[in-house]
């Protein structure tokens, strides 16, 4: 099996969890607003890591078939993947803002 699709499920909603929870932070404190493009974009990536330690600190490997050649390749995708997954899910299911022309 290469993907394990419970630890799939897992990785899936915490991506939710997270997304709502630093969309609440966010929220919280108004100087994430004034903060330039780039000071934002520096934001997410630094959201970005905190999410991959968080997920890295829960073990979770969903795919245990790419951990034949390297045992923890499979553990670093899924990092990769719940890293991610937050600002996916954010962009998806929870900013509802309308496109500008």
């Amino acid at each position: 099996m290469i993907v394990d699709t419970g630890v799939l499920q897992m990785v899936l909603v915490a991506s939710v969890v997270l997304a709502q929870i630093w969309d609440a932070l966010i929220a919280k404190f108004p100087f994430w607003e004034r903060l330039s493009d780039l000071g934002r974009e520096l934001g997410g990536y630094a959201i970005m890591f905190i999410n991959g330690a968080l997920i890295w600190s829960t073990g979770f490997d969903m795919l245990p078939g790419f951990g034949v050649g390297w045992p923890l390749l499979g553990r670093v995708l899924t990092c990769v993947v719940g890293a991610i997954g937050p600002s996916l899910a954010y962009d998806l299911l929870i900013d509802k803002s309308k496109p500008t022309d």
